[in-house]
């Protein structure tokens, strides 16, 4: 897939000014709200690290729907590498190209999903974060050990890591029933239920 009809295609608030609810889910989990006060207060790349399937994903896009209550939709971005690997920098070209938005210029956010599938990720990452301080990232990836090993090596002292874990009893709770428990003691009774 060529990366312009794939950030067409993933980036729907562009045109639409909001995220599918079925993207961005009604249910918070509390990591949400480290990841939005991190990108809210500083400019490090915030990076989400966890096993497959704990919501690294769904995370990315509770942030962008909380920023398209702020900023303009055109300036939020999102690119998962699962639809093949493409330059940080060619990702930026290929939005100006058809955003007519100047990512050299603008305040954008740039939301990286699945990053460990993109080679020297956290170079091109520095790179551009470097010279280009209006754009800010957020990175998911799968491969913890991975993802720490090159932020480290390469942006070191340039970004938070989150590791988003798998859901708590509480969260499970809580997801499931639509509802917050108070009481977090559990007896057995009430787990074997």
């Amino acid at each position: 897939m060529e990366i312009d009809e794939a950030l067409r295609l993933l980036n729907d608030w562009w045109k639409s000014g909001k995220v599918k609810t079925e993207l961005a889910k009604r249910y918070k989990r509390p990591i949400f709200e480290e990841a939005n006060k991190l990108l809210e207060k500083y400019k490090e790349v915030v990076i989400l690290t966890g096993l497959r399937r704990v919501g690294k994903t769904t995370i990315m896009y509770q942030i962008i729907d909380r920023l398209l209550k702020q900023v303009n939709p055109q300036n939020i971005i999102y690119f998962a590498f699962d639809y093949g690997a493409a330059e940080v920098t060619s990702i930026l070209n290929a939005y100006q190209k058809i955003t007519g938005f100047n990512w050299k210029e603008e305040k954008i956010y740039l939301f990286l999903d699945e990053i460990q599938m993109l080679p020297n990720w956290a170079s091109q990452i520095k790179l551009v974060y470097d010279a280009f301080p209006n754009v800010r990232f957020v990175v998911s990836g799968s491969a913890s050990l991975q993802l720490e090993r090159r932020a480290m090596d390469s942006l070191a002292g340039r970004h938070f890591l989150i590791d988003v874990p798998v859901l708590s009893i509480n969260e499970y709770y809580s997801l499931k029933h639509d509802k917050i428990i108070s009481n977090t003691s559990f007896d057995e009774a009430a787990i074997e239920k």
